[in-house]
């Protein structure tokens, strides 16, 4: 999926934020639908441009004014604007308010002035992804559907969160972080609210915690430098739990997508009190075991670091004994990447991708590493040309399924005649994924070094195509989208809790699409051919 860049439209988005606050004196008078209408149109007038965050270009070829935009026919790529107002309940205008519009991994973006006037540029007729978030309001969500008109008014009225403190205490009632602290947890529990009790638990996710879901978000104190935070950690207080919704709701105590601990919470409720027993946190976790050896010799391999990472890093580390082993404690649950990096030896480094259950033992046995090969090809584009300074991954194919993740796999950069270099690899068969942000250019090959030496490959550039891809029942039917390439997986979505929709970014061909449950079994699959446009499909 890729990255949403941090200026989104900046010029055209802020261009007209400032213009429409100034135009409408910069005061908290009531915004009149003609006046907001004039003053956007005034502000675009300027110049409107579309932004394509994948690519950070900046198309200025459409830019006119907006006195000359003649209406769009159906299907034409136009630059529409999105304007209106952002108040709380009361009809108060919300300074800052940000109105931020996503279709196919293309960004558009709104700041409300002021007076809570705001306008969105850059959009394009048909389905768009609306988010509204403003400091101490909930987050407001919907599905718009943009139509062929240059203007168009949508004004959004935004509610308070409803603040609910969270203490965790153990059963003598202290404070429970203290006990719980030790080397190799890395990890506090987490809160969130539903409209219904949480049954079993939530689908495993590979960000190291769950905080937003349901009916609200999680804020911990122990990450906040405010003053009222700090405070309200003095007093016991955990974090709070910041709801979109009047209770009653149900509030969940989670490690990662484990519900350890449930209570309801009651109308007007402003604090809970959760009990929870150190050593049965504890055991919540798991563990690793493994023994490394070294392929040519077979003999152990001591003093290696290990570490079982989720996605955003952190976990468990061990170290290998004389005799090779190493075990891992207090690893959290549910999928990770065992990672170690031999920078030691002369050997392949080692990324292995895992599923670690709750309370037990994940025992991998023997784990043989081979010598490294260095992995070399050129990335050219469609004429022949070098592509440089793009990003290329590789991937174990010998060990990864369909499915798994690839979190810890490390990138090389193509130099100026377009070749790279990828170091520590085993005599294994790679995936090298290589990816451009400009010219929004991808490309991938094969390369197969079981011999222990592999072939200079060459990975011919493409213009990418955009695959949205959206659930369209309960998440916790299937879990993982794969794409696969003459049947080798080059692009996946997982879907969690919290992740109901992903974007791959893949050149144009023939595919087949296959879906998972949670036990690795196929529930769907069919040909997906891609052409050049962006294709947006639903997961039955």
């Amino acid at each position: 999926m890729h990255k949403w860049t941090a200026i989104v439209g900046v010029e055209s988005a802020l261009f007209l934020s400032l213009l429409l606050w100034w135009l409408l004196g910069g005061t908290d008078a009531v915004v009149t639908p003609d006046a907001a209408l004039s003053s956007a149109k005034a502000a675009a007038s300027i110049e409107v441009r579309r932004f394509d965050t994948a690519s950070g270009n900046v198309d200025r070829s459409a830019s006119q004014p907006a006195s000359e935009v003649a209406p769009p026919s159906v299907g034409e790529v136009r630059d529409l604007v999105l304007f209106g107002t952002v108040r709380d309940f009361e009809g108060r205008p919300i300074d800052g308010a940000e109105v931020i519009l996503d279709r196919d991994g293309v960004y558009a973006m709104g700041r409300a002035a002021a007076n809570g006037a705001y306008a969105t540029p850059g959009l394009t007729e048909g389905a768009w992804a609306l988010r509204c978030a403003a400091e101490g309001f909930a987050t407001q969500t919907r599905e718009l559907h943009v139509d062929a008109r240059a203007w168009q008014r949508l004004d959004l009225v935004m509610r308070p969160w409803h603040r609910v403190l969270v203490r965790i205490q153990d059963p003598q009632g202290a404070p429970f972080a203290s006990g719980i602290q030790g080397p190799g947890i890395g990890t506090q529990p987490t809160f969130v609210a539903t409209r219904e009790p949480i049954v079993g638990r939530l689908p495993p996710t590979s960000s190291m915690s769950i905080e937003r879901f349901g009916a609200g978000e999680w804020h911990p104190f122990d990450r906040s430098s405010e003053p009222a935070a700090k405070d309200a950690r003095a007093r016991g207080f955990a974090g709070e739990l910041l709801l979109g919704e009047d209770p009653p709701l149900h509030a969940a105590m989670l490690l990662r997508h484990l519900v350890l601990l449930s209570q309801r919470i009651e109308p007007g409720q402003t604090e809970l009190v959760f009990t929870l027993d150190p050593a049965e946190f504890r055991a919540a976790f798991g563990t690793v075991k493994l023994r490394l050896l070294d392929g040519s010799t077979s003999a152990p391999l001591a003093g290696i670091s290990l570490s079982c990472q989720t996605s955003q890093g952190g976990g468990a580390a061990g170290t290998t004994d004389e005799r090779g082993c190493a075990t891992l404690e207090h690893v959290l649950p549910g999928p990770g990447t065992l990672i170690s990096w031999m920078l030691q030896v002369p050997l392949e480094h080692l990324v292995i991708p895992v599923e670690v259950p709750s309370g037990e033992v994940l025992d991998l046995g023997d784990i043989t590493l081979t010598s490294a090969v260095n992995l070399r090809g050129r990335l050219v584009d469609a004429q022949g040309g070098a592509v440089r300074n793009a990003s290329v991954r590789c991937v174990n194919l010998d060990i990864r399924d369909p499915i798994q993740a690839t979190s810890g796999s490390r990138e090389a950069k193509s130099d100026g005649d377009g070749r790279f270099e990828w170091s520590g690899a085993g005599h294994h068969r790679y995936l090298a994924s290589a990816s451009a942000s400009e010219g929004d250019l991808c490309g991938f090959a094969v390369v197969d070094a079981r011999s222990g030496t592999a072939p200079e490959v060459e990975i011919r550039m493409v213009p990418g195509t955009r695959v949205s891809v959206t659930a369209s029942t309960d998440s916790r039917a299937y879990h993982w989208i794969a794409l696969l390439a003459d049947g080798v997986p080059i692009a996946r979505v997982r879907f969690g809790a919290a992740d109901r929709q992903g974007v791959l970014h893949v050149p144009p061909g023939e595919y087949a699409l296959h879906v998972f449950d949670e036990q690795r079994k196929i529930v769907h699959s069919a040909p997906l051919p891609i052409g050049r446009k962006p294709l947006a499909i639903e997961v039955p």
